[in-house]
C-alpha cells in the first residue's frame, strides 16, 4: 500500500509518533522529517521547469534549431510537465 499523498497542510502540522490525548496520530509520522526535503526538491523541480521553458522559447525562435534538438526539448518538457502536475496534485489541485 502506497503512503498517503502529503500536502503543505500536513507539512505544517506537528506530528508526534506517540500522541498524547487529544493529539492526532498520523500513519506516516515516521516520514515527517523527509517533508522539508521533499518540499525543497519540488522547489528545485519548479525552478528547473521555468529554466526549461526559457530555453525552449529560445530554441523556437532560433533558425538553426534542428529537429533533433526540438524532439529532445519536447521530451524534457514532457518530463517537466509530469513533475509539475505531480506537485500540483500533491498540493491539492485537481
Amino acid at each position: 500500500m502506497a503512503p498517503p499523498r502529503r500536502s503543505h497542510v500536513v507539512a505544517e502540522q506537528h506530528v508526534h509518533p506517540d500522541p498524547r490525548p487529544g493529539e492526532q496520530s498520523l500513519p506516516y509520522a515516521p516520514l515527517a522529517p523527509l517533508i522539508p526535503l521533499a518540499d525543497e526538491m519540488e522547489a528545485v523541480q519548479l525552478e528547473m521547469a521555468l529554466d526549461l521553458l526559457e530555453h525552449v522559447d529560445r530554441l523556437v525562435v532560433e533558425r538553426r534549431t534542428t529537429p533533433e534538438q526540438l524532439r529532445y526539448a519536447v521530451a524534457r518538457l514532457a518530463e517537466s510537465l509530469r513533475d509539475v502536475h505531480r506537485i500540483a496534485v500533491s498540493r491539492g489541485a485537481g
